[in-house]
């Protein structure tokens, strides 16, 4: 996933969840002195979701879940809103 890719990822995740993510553009590369914002993918009040290559984890209150597409991300979410598990 490109950056832009990403951040709209969090983006309709963040809507989803009715959860405001704030997106930090990462640094091009990481030194003890640039990095000093935490990462994206928090949801403050339900947890982590983070890209890593093709997959993506999903860490809540309720457990970590991997998927492999988007769509996946969106309808488990979706899933766990309607059940009121946020």
């Amino acid at each position: 996933m490109t950056n832009d890719e990403k951040q709209e990822f969090y983006t309709r995740c963040g809507e989803i969840l009715d959860i405001a993510h704030c997106w930090n553009t990462p640094v091009p590369r990481r030194t003890r002195w640039n990095n000093r914002v935490v990462g994206n993918g928090r949801f403050p009040g339900y947890g982590l979701i983070r890209c890593y290559g093709k997959d993506i984890m999903v860490t809540s209150k309720a457990g970590t879940r991997m998927f492999a597409t988007v769509d996946d991300v969106y309808e488990f979410l979706g899933k766990q809103r309607s059940n009121g598990k946020n």
